[in-house]
């Protein structure tokens, strides 16, 4: 699993569909330069 797309995508995605903060918070930690 590529973290950094992983997250990137989920990004991109949250504009739709937020995240419960858990995600929020394991998005932040393994892609703090986007988050």
């Amino acid at each position: 699993i590529d973290l950094f797309d992983d997250c990137a995508q989920n990004l991109k995605n949250n504009v739709a569909n937020p995240p419960p903060v858990r995600f929020n918070f394991e998005a932040q930690t393994a892609c703090p330069e986007i988050a």
